[in-house]
């Protein structure tokens, strides 16, 4: 008998949203991606703070003005922050990123998966990997307010067109 008895997960998850997922594995530049992802990893591992932020935000497809950098990433910070930091780029970068989803058996079970896409998002490392995964599951993305982060920046906006796409068919 498993954690959830009987029941198998996608029997109790009827619908699941997957917003800019980073499955780099689906995308046809893979391995260079897993290169800057090693680089990237091994730059904070020199103590590289603000360099392995920027080859990330690089990597990312995400423009942030150097002062930004180091004003995000530099001087004395708060040490909860750096932990956490620390434990992102050690443990969970290359894992999140690494997955490989298996879409035959995502589209052969009840479980609706709906792939969200910030609407700023276009050209992003995120926007493309969620269109990878998108085709792959044979549905088209849904676009929802904002980045990566829309359901920090607005919350309430972010909510509405959630609620509005998981009321749809």
């Amino acid at each position: 008998m498993s954690f959830f008895g009987t029941h198998r997960l996608y029997d109790l998850v009827t619908t699941v949203v997957a917003h800019e997922p980073p499955v780099r594995e689906l995308l046809p530049d893979a391995e260079a991606q897993r290169t800057l992802t090693d680089d990237i990893v091994a730059t904070y591992a020199t103590g590289d703070v603000i360099g392995a932020w920027r080859k990330f935000f690089a990597q990312a497809a995400i423009p942030i003005p150097e002062p930004m950098l180091a004003q995000l990433f530099g001087g004395d910070r708060d040490p909860g922050q750096v932990t956490s930091e620390r434990f992102w780029f050690a443990h969970e970068l290359r894992q999140t990123t690494s997955w490989v989803p298996d879409p035959p058996l995502l589209r052969s079970i009840p479980t609706r998966v709906i792939i969200g896409i910030g609407a700023e998002s276009a050209g992003q490392f995120c926007d493309r990997t969620s269109r990878e995964l998108a085709a792959a599951l044979g549905v088209d993305p849904v676009l929802f307010p904002g980045d990566h982060i829309g359901f920090v920046n607005d919350a309430v906006t972010f909510a509405a067109r959630l609620q509005e796409v998981l009321d749809q068919p």
